[in-house]
């Protein structure tokens, strides 16, 4: 069994950076402050975890272990709402720094329980309002949206002294930890970990939860606040019809957890898979100094059934049925502890190096009830990649990629002149791949928007209808992917719902899902996904531009998912599936 390289690499060690975190002596658990409606910014004073509530104005003193919160600012809170920054400056008596619109205040600690109005404090006027603030050890550091920008101040004045480029497309909250500046964007969902002098990405961290708005590193890890909303049933006895869907402020914080993969090889594959090798994954070690290739974050053990179970619409008889499903597969992110049956027994097949479950059903009757399918334990994680175009200039495909991966294989419409046209649009006089694959997905979202539609059409139609699913998506994606050189292929099948504090409970997804990975010389298969990302306008977050999170569950590559050789019927006209997650731990 291949044993995942380590994302860092340099010419004498090979050892993790040094802004990589400590492993935690205690793993805190997650923490939603009953009474707190959108935590912002995080900070720490003389060991206690500090919080501002956006919504409310507080000022928390917060404790994860014991779920006690106290409010510190009970009379300035009305003065603090709709407020996003909030650090410390250590020493006696110790000072708040807060950030209102273009205001900068500076809170003496002493005086926080009696103030009431924040004039007293107001320390300069900054040309643009700020959203973050952290305390470095070369002066103040804020976040401005309206720039873009990661801007270093004199807090005397206001006067910005340096400036750095902002990683990602929505509000930040920023935290400096010595030479690098942790970055947490709401809209991305990621973490970004910043050079201090040169803004230089190392990392890039997906979130388990959407809209992070607050980070700080305190007992030994780091931990982050998410605030956003969240649907419930509401039960209103009153009304004639008395279950409703309403929304809630729901913000909690939650340790974010690192997992390098030097530290997690791959485990010995369980005795029903020992038959199948780990997916081919061409991946090569880097020398990148300080930076990460990659990082795996979030991790969850899961359990996923599958099942189909016979529904004929119009029962028919059917010689000697085969009915194959794929089983998930091996990756840098998921690994797979064990496949066992359920119903009938199955047989393994190789197809391309991944796992098939054969089922011999025999000769079906009509009517003939039937239950089948499979049970699979695996860890997943989040993934994302930190791969430049610098990195990948001169890169190379390998030969039998390109037979495989440049093809017309599934319907996509390569060769019609509206196909054709749009791939040449989609990246103009651009080169270098990682460019190319950026252009063509920005191309396809300009183009499309989201509608569940009742079956997939080809790519020359849905650049016409302007509208499709995610398997319209990973059509034209595809299709102007190949045209244009770039090695992809169809990845699946379903996702886990993303509610990681439910375990033990069995979670029912709506729907599938596929996305795609597309072929990196050197770094191997590279994920992105189809649609998530398209939020109507640019600049379209890079969330899941060569990363995917913890929810999805990889089950075929390039591989169909399910087939079955009926020669009268569909797998639709023959059989319902019923697919469950049940989240076992946190890993």
């Amino acid at each position: 069994m291949a044993r995942i390289p380590s994302p860092f690499a340099s010419s004498s060690s090979g050892s993790l950076p040094t802004w990589w975190p400590p492993y935690p002596s205690e793993r805190l658990p997650l923490f939603r402050p009953l009474g707190a409606a959108a935590l912002e910014s995080l900070t720490v004073f003389d060991q206690q975890l500090l919080g501002l509530d956006r919504h409310w104005g507080y000022i928390l003193a917060l404790d994860p272990r014991s779920g006690d919160l106290k409010v510190l600012n009970p009379r300035l809170a009305p003065q603090l709402r709709d407020t996003y920054a909030l650090t410390v400056e250590s020493g006696s008596p110790g000072y708040l720094w807060v950030a209102k619109e273009q205001a900068l205040y500076r809170i003496p600690w002493t005086d926080l329980g009696s103030a009431t109005q924040l004039d007293p404090y107001q320390v300069c006027l900054l040309p643009y309002a700020i959203e973050s603030l952290s305390m470095g050890e070369d002066g103040l550091y804020a976040s401005c949206f309206q720039r873009e920008k990661i801007l270093r101040l004199d807090a005397t004045s206001g006067t910005i002294v340096q400036q750095l480029a902002a990683p990602g497309v929505g509000r930040e909250q920023i935290q400096v930890a010595g030479e690098v500046i942790w970055v947490s964007d709401r809209i991305e969902e990621t973490v970004y970990v910043l050079d201090r002098q040169s803004g230089e990405s190392l990392a890039r961290i997906l979130t388990p939860f959407p809209s992070p708005t607050g980070l700080v590193f305190w007992q030994n890890q780091w931990l982050v606040a998410y605030a956003t909303e969240e649907p419930y049933i509401r039960d209103n006895p009153n009304d004639p019809e008395p279950l409703s869907v309403d929304f809630r402020n729901k913000t909690l914080i939650a340790p974010l957890s690192l997992h390098p993969p030097s530290l997690y090889p791959l485990p010995e594959p369980a005795p029903i898979i020992r038959s199948a090798p780990a997916c081919s994954l061409h991946f090569f070690p880097q020398v990148l100094g300080s930076r990460a290739s990659y990082t795996l974050s979030s991790g969850y053990r899961l359990e996923l059934t599958y099942l189909e179970e016979f529904a004929q619409e119009e029962p028919v008889a059917v010689p000697h049925l085969v009915w194959k499903i794929a089983l998930p597969c091996h990756s840098p992110r998921q690994k797979v502890h064990s496949v066992r049956s359920i119903g009938d027994p199955f047989q393994l097949e190789q197809q391309f190096g991944q796992q098939v479950a054969v089922f011999d059903l025999g000769s079906i009757q009509p009517g003939e009830c039937r239950i089948f399918g499979w049970k699979a334990v695996m860890d997943v994680f989040s993934i994302k990649y930190l791969i430049t175009p610098a990195d990948v200039e001169d890169a190379v495909l390998p030969e039998d990629l390109k037979a495989r991966y440049l093809v017309d294989d599934d319907y996509l419409a390569m060769d019609t002149a509206v196909v054709r046209e749009a791939a040449r649009q989609a990246v103009g006089r651009e080169t270098n791949l990682l460019r190319k694959m950026a252009r063509i997905r920005e191309f396809v979202y300009d183009k499309l928007s989201y509608r569940v539609t009742p079956r997939i059409e080809p790519p020359d139609v849905v650049l016409q209808n302007g509208y499709g699913s995610c398997g319209e998506y990973v059509g034209l994606l595809l299709a102007l992917a190949r045209l244009n050189g770039i090695v992809c292929r169809t990845v699946g099948r379903y996702k886990c719902p993303p509610h990681p504090e439910l375990r033990g409970i069995p979670l029912l997804p709506e729907y599938n899902h596929v996305w795609i990975e597309f072929y990196v010389p050197g770094w191997g298969w590279v994920p992105m996904e189809s649609n998530p990302d398209d939020l109507g306008d640019r600049p379209y977050p890079e969330r899941y531009f060569m990363g995917i999170p913890w929810t999805h569950a990889e089950i075929a590559k390039g591989i169909p998912f399910e087939t079955c050789n009926a020669e009268d019927a569909s797998i639709g006209q023959l059989a319902i599936n019923h697919v469950q997650f049940r989240i076992l731990d946190e890993l």
